[in-house]
């Protein structure tokens, strides 16, 4: 097995982006989160573990691969070149620790001239490590908000002071709020290499449809 981090050729509406991806399937944090006895939190109804317990059973070993390597420190050199304008970190997994978020900004700064966007929930991780390392300017961090229909519309409070948008998902689209602030962006499935909202600079609050997928155990 090769010993450098593979990377995705993404479909649907991430097509044209590159991903980079680790299994939520192992991950201690996804598996809590999914097996939570929460109903509204969006874990529960993670894409990515239907995903891998289904139809995309192939991908399980090339996203440990990703997992196991970048869960602790490793060489430049096993890091890829990234050759579109845009990747996308984590569309499947989350982050594993701090090593895992330190090699995301060496990769940044390893392809300065790829835009990369970090969906992820875990703050502890992102505050701890970028209060000692300076975030690199073509990465994107963007906040997962773990409940549904709990919208955060606000990136004031100082938790998300490393934060560049917030996404949020909800049962159906609150329409009017769109007429309230023109910082709010509504996620309709488009294509991500077309609106480029998520890969932008700039503070916005994103909502997203919950997509239903039936629950899955990751503890299988």
């Amino acid at each position: 097995m090769t010993d450098k981090v593979k990377l995705s050729k993404m479909t649907g509406k991430l097509t044209g982006i590159t991903g980079e991806n680790t299994n939520p399937l192992t991950n201690e944090y996804c598996k809590k989160r999914n097996n939570s006895k929460c109903d509204n939190e969006v874990c529960k109804h993670c894409y990515s573990c239907y995903m891998l317990h289904t139809f995309r059973k192939s991908c399980i070993n090339a996203f440990q691969h990703n997992t196991e390597l970048l869960s602790k420190p490793i060489k430049i050199d096993a890091l890829p070149v990234i050759k579109t304008e845009l990747c996308r970190v984590n569309a499947h997994g989350e982050l594993i620790n701090d090593a895992h978020l330190l090699n995301i900004i060496n990769q940044c700064l390893k392809n300065p001239n790829t835009t990369f966007s970090l969906f992820s929930k875990r703050l502890g991780i992102i505050n701890r490590v970028l209060k000692s390392v300076k975030k690199p300017n073509n990465l994107i961090i963007v906040f997962s908000n773990l409940k549904i229909d709990k919208p955060i519309m606000s990136l004031e409070h100082k938790a998300f002071r490393h934060v560049d948008k917030i996404f949020n998902v909800v049962t159906s689209m609150p329409t009017a709020i769109l007429l309230l602030d023109n910082a709010i962006h509504f996620c309709k499935g488009k294509r991500c290499n077309t609106c480029k909202v998520c890969y932008e600079p700039g503070e916005r609050i994103i909502f997203e449809e919950l997509r239903v997928k039936p629950t899955v155990n990751t503890t299988r």
